[in-house]
């Protein structure tokens, strides 16, 4: 009896001493599979302290399985599911509408052909957003503005001054954004996707170039402050701002105030 004691005992602390050497050779390949998600997406360059990130991958497949599916198959049986297409489908084909027309015209030429190609493509693979880690602030100051503009315009029905309503949200506006001072910043805020190839984005950054050129002509100071720049290895279209355009713009605004009132005596 004493033997068989003994031979059990050995037998479970062979079989204890296996799974312990074991357990080391199953530890590595889970922690390794969490590197490439890291490695092939966004998550590569994505700071650690953002105040958000989200991502979608593969959206493509998602939306080919969702429109195959059986609840779809079934929606589309609904008599009033197939008229609303129906309607639609002969709408867009034969355009009544003049905006409608003029979009479909829009969509029809190569540069937009090219483009829609181009998000077909990210949303195949990947398309991502994040928050720097200020982004917080920003949305507590947007509260606050809110707030202000809300309480003036309540003080101001309160008294009956309704022509000053406009002016006095206005002017908390003007007296929040005076008490953060220096603190003022605009907040990081990121979005990108992924892509099979560079030269279509190329294209297009060079496109969206030209039209924001076009568009700034009409104001100087915003247009010299538009320019192409490389940052790193990437090209990047920047946009420079500071308060001296917030100072400019709130002279410009009591400046057309004074002159209405003027008139209006």
């Amino acid at each position: 009896m004493p033997r068989v004691i003994q031979s059990r005992v050995l037998r479970r602390l062979v079989v204890a001493a296996v799974v312990l050497a074991m357990l080391p050779l199953s530890a590595p390949p889970v922690a390794q599979a969490a590197n490439p998600l890291k490695d092939s997406t966004s998550l590569t360059f994505v700071p650690e302290n953002v105040a958000f990130y989200v991502a979608g991958l593969r959206l493509r497949e998602v939306y080919d399985k969702v429109a195959t599916s059986q609840a779809i198959a079934k929606l589309k049986q609904i008599p009033i599911v197939q008229f609303g297409w129906t309607m639609a489908l002969a709408q867009w084909q034969n355009p009544q509408n003049p905006q409608i027309a003029a979009v479909k015209q829009a969509l029809q030429t190569p540069e937009n052909q090219q483009l829609l190609a181009m998000l077909k493509d990210a949303l195949s693979q990947e398309v991502f957003m994040y928050g720097g880690a200020d982004f917080g602030d920003a949305v507590a100051l947007i509260n606050e503005l809110n707030a202000a503009s809300n309480a003036a315009q309540l003080e101001a029905l309160a008294s009956g001054d309704f022509e000053d309503a406009q002016a006095a949200q206005f002017e908390k506006i003007l007296e929040v954004l005076n008490s953060q001072g220096d603190k003022l910043k605009v907040p990081v805020l990121v979005t990108g996707a992924k892509l099979s190839g560079t030269q279509v984005a190329v294209a297009q950054l060079k496109r969206l170039e030209d039209l924001l050129t076009k568009a700034l002509a009409q104001q100087p100071e915003l247009q010299k402050r538009f320019a192409r720049e490389k940052i790193g290895s990437a090209d990047f279209l920047t946009l420079r701002l500071d308060g001296s355009l917030v100072k400019d713009r709130v002279t410009q605004i009591a400046q057309e105030s004074i002159r209405s009132n003027w008139n209006s005596w």
